[in-house]
């Protein structure tokens, strides 16, 4: 048994001398021995860039601030161009769906993203096709702005105002008393201006709220033709009146009064749930994002679009900087009593009421409205409402 064991152990130290002295060929020929390739250690992954386009001088700050802000969190290059820049931009903005008609085919949709689903109301969105190719970064507001102190001495509250019928009832009681009190329920009306474009604005039936102002304003409707803007914001300035329909864009102007005298309701027109309505909201710029940039600089657009609507880690949403009154319901941003009052109508989970983009008046609505004012018939409210 010995013998076999010391057979077999000659026999394997054999074998290892025989594989250790084994060599491979050498190359003939000039040839070079083949090297073995290391592997490549990865890089930092390639990203792309953002290229803002701003046409609002009185914002380039703000952006230029929020594009830095976004660099120094992720590295990602984000450049504020201006309408002087020759640069292509990967993130614009167009006011309405006229102007996106111009660049549809430059646009990416939006569907899908993380800002999209942030708004707080699909209908603040340009679709066409089934596709979303242009979202909301900017909205006014309008609705009834009151005077609060006048509206105590009436014996009411906003508070008793949820509807149309309670907006009825309250103006009631002041025209009853309008000798005694010495103001009005409503303004009179501009019928070729602000209270004419916010009309146009309107979706639905809007006789009934009409009739309402009209009957109950500080100057008598046949005198409508000869009222100015002038004249309705100085009724409500200077108290004669309760109600002022207003637009955001307004308040700097109705500020005069104090704000501590001040708040806001929605337009009521009468329809259904009316608690949950909000004030009128209207699309004035919608963020869109150019289809035929480089694949990684749309990508990275559409990031950083998502990093605009998201909460930060202070609770602040980054378009909040930007001195928008953007539609999104994390955002936070007012800066007077009618976008306070959409933001919190927003925070409460109220309904938006969406209303059309108009910057004009459409030609002879006008003379409708004053024609109706002086003769409130069927055939005229028909005039009226072919006009909007």
């Amino acid at each position: 048994m010995k013998k076999v064991i010391t057979l077999l152990l000659l026999l394997g130290l054999c074998v290892g001398l025989l594989v250790y002295n084994f060599t491979l060929p050498k190359p003939e020929n000039g040839e070079t021995e083949p090297t073995v390739t290391e592997p490549i250690t990865p890089t930092e992954p390639l990203t792309g860039e953002v290229r803002i386009l701003n046409k609002d001088p009185d914002l380039q700050t703000a952006w230029e601030s929020v594009a830095a802000d976004y660099t120094s969190r992720t590295g990602v290059l984000v450049t504020v161009l201006t309408a002087a820049d020759e640069a292509q931009p990967t993130l614009f903005t167009v006011s309405g769906e006229e102007e996106l008609a111009a660049v549809q085919d430059q646009c990416v949709d939006l569907s899908g993203t993380a800002a999209y689903a942030q708004l707080a109301s699909w209908d603040l969105a340009l679709t066409a096709e089934d596709k979303v190719f242009g979202i909301a970064n900017q909205v006014e507001v309008f609705g009834l702005v009151y005077n609060s102190t006048l509206l105590g001495l009436t014996g009411n509250s906003w508070k008793d105002i949820r509807s149309f019928a309670d907006l009825t009832n309250v103006v009631a009681s002041i025209t009853e008393k309008s000798g005694e009190l010495g103001f009005s329920a409503f303004a009179r009306v501009d019928p070729s201006d602000s209270f004419a474009i916010q009309l146009a604005s309107l979706t639905g039936d809007t006789r009934d709220f009409v009739d309402l102002f009209l009957n109950n304003a500080t100057c008598d409707p046949v005198e409508l033709g000869s009222c100015t803007e002038e004249d309705a914001l100085q009724d409500f300035l200077s108290g004669k009146a309760v109600f002022f329909l207003a637009r955001s864009s307004e308040y700097e102007t109705l500020a005069a009064l104090g704000t501590e005298h001040m708040g806001v309701l929605p337009v009521y027109l009468g329809g259904g749930a009316e608690e949950r309505q909000s004030l009128c909201a209207v699309g004035t710029g919608y963020w869109c994002v150019r289809s035929d940039a480089p694949e990684l600089d749309i990508q990275a657009t559409l990031d950083f679009l998502d990093y605009l609507v998201q909460p930060r880690e202070n609770g602040n949403v980054p378009v909040d900087d930007l001195g928008l009154l953007a539609p999104y319901r994390q955002a936070s941003a007012a800066s007077n009593i009618l976008e306070i009052a959409f933001r919190l109508d927003l925070s409460a989970g109220k309904e938006l009421m969406i209303c059309k983009k108009v910057s004009q008046i459409p030609e002879g609505l006008d003379e409708a409205l004053i024609a109706y004012a002086a003769d409130p018939s069927d055939e005229n409210w028909v005039a009226v409402m072919a006009l909007m």
